[in-house]
């Protein structure tokens, strides 16, 4: 994995606190800071954990000259593989099939 300089992390927080705030601000609590700063590294983290062929394909032009992710392309490769895992889970679980301890908790709808 590469390690980043926290000058190349922060203005990835400030562009994604741009967003949290709806651009209206770029003020936010050190715990928000710090939780998105947790959310940039998890994404960085993921673009790294993939096989090295996988991530030439997805970076291909970058890794066929040889050149460094920057740490800005390595959060958008990682967003990009925590989305696609979010919705293959998502896809996988069957909404209708629930777990039995938890059948007491939810109404039924619909007839029957």
């Amino acid at each position: 994995m590469v390690n980043y300089e926290m000058e190349e992390l922060v203005p990835i927080v400030g562009k994604l606190a741009e967003k949290y705030t709806a651009f209206e601000s770029t003020s936010v609590s050190y715990e928000k800071a710090e939780q998105l700063m947790g959310a940039v590294l998890y994404c960085i983290h993921e673009t790294w954990q993939v096989p090295a062929g996988e991530r030439e394909k997805q970076g291909a032009d970058l890794m066929a000259k040889g050149e460094r992710l920057s740490a800005a392309q390595a959060y958008e490769m990682g967003a990009r593989l925590v989305e696609e895992k979010t919705k293959a889970a998502l896809s996988e679980y069957d909404f209708n099939v629930g777990l039995p301890y938890f059948e007491g908790y939810f109404p039924v709808y619909g007839g029957g």
